[in-house]
């Protein structure tokens, strides 16, 4: 595959777009599932929100079986500026989706990007 190819875009919220746009977010949590296991490192990706885009490498993948230890490698911090704990954190993502049974099934993908300028 050639790796200066977009193979994918991918919505995110206002908040997320943002705070990937000012290099405060760098790692986009996904579940594993079909639709996101064919991404590796060093391929490029689109985020998008309301017709605005920002091409995007990614560095490393991790699959973690549980929020839990994501939250174990993972600073909350990276994730959503506008949690102030990891029980806010599992809240959050609770509350968009990934339920436990989701996250059981699948497992999650912590996608480390970096915007090219």
């Amino acid at each position: 595959m050639n790796k200066k190819e977009i193979i994918q875009t991918i919505r995110v919220n206002p908040r997320a777009y943002e705070e990937i746009r000012r290099g405060d977010k760098t790692v986009d949590v996904r579940t594993n599932t079909h639709r996101y296991r064919h991404l590796d490192p060093g391929v490029m990706v689109n985020f998008y929100q309301h017709g605005s885009f920002l091409r995007m490498t990614i560095d490393k993948i991790v699959v973690y079986e549980s929020l839990e230890s994501l939250l174990e490698d993972i600073p909350f911090s990276l994730l959503n500026s506008e949690v102030s704990s990891d029980k806010e954190t599992i809240e959050h993502y609770r509350s968009i989706g990934y339920t436990e049974e989701k996250v059981k099934k699948h497992g999650l993908l912590a996608i480390f990007v970096r915007l090219i300028e």
